[in-house]
């Protein structure tokens, strides 16, 4: 029952997030506001496919997600740069990877089959493989150059290393496989998010 409150609120961050894009005649996810609303639409959405219900855990991210809904968004001119299909690529797979990471993190904690957890890291690793790629052919043909050397860039580098090192972790070591996942939520957070606050640098989101 919880789950179908996680789709909803999806579906209502979506219309949201195509509502904004009528608007702006573009996807707006070049802003960290927006960058938060595709990955709690990510969230909700996938709360509710992977049948994850956990009172605390489902209610906090639908409240979460109602309350960033109602906020007002300003809504800025996009640059031309920006308008390519690879930029949407690039940052929606890159949200996805998160998104997986931190359901690898709760599978985790309610102590589900590893071979489940060991499924989300594959994904989250192949999503933020996809989207270097992406990202890095999108800035070649852009600027020049393939990798862009600011904070976000090289804290993304070392988040693909992280879930690359989860996913050749050895399993019986169990000291090291807990505490490498209890950092997991922390370094998905921070190189996904927090790194843009608190280092300027070329990357907006």
């Amino acid at each position: 029952m919880l789950g179908y409150l996680n789709l909803i609120l999806s579906l209502f961050l979506l219309f949201k997030l195509l509502k904004s894009s009528y608007i702006l005649k573009y996807p707006p996810i070049f802003t960290p506001s927006f960058i938060v609303l595709l990955f709690l639409l990510f969230l909700n959405f996938f709360l509710f496919v992977f049948k994850i219900e956990k009172k605390a855990l489902n209610v906090s991210v639908a409240i979460f997600s109602f309350i960033l809904s109602l906020k007002s968004l300003n809504i800025s001119s996009l640059p031309e740069i920006l308008k390519t299909p690879l930029f949407i690529f690039h940052v929606s797979f890159a949200i996805l990877s998160y998104v997986f990471s931190f359901l690898a993190f709760i599978f985790f904690l309610l102590q589900e089959k590893k071979e489940r957890i060991k499924l989300l890291i594959y994904l989250s690793f192949l999503f933020f493989s996809l989207s270097i790629i992406i990202g890095g052919y999108w800035a070649y043909i852009s600027w020049g150059n393939i990798f862009l050397i600011d904070a976000k860039g090289i804290f993304s580098i070392f988040y693909w290393l992280y879930i690359l090192y989860l996913l050749h972790l050895n399993r019986k070591e169990e000291k090291l496989y807990k505490t490498s996942y209890t950092l997991l939520p922390f370094v998905t957070l921070y190189s996904g998010f927090l790194v843009n606050f608190i280092f300027k640098g070329s990357h907006g989101f």
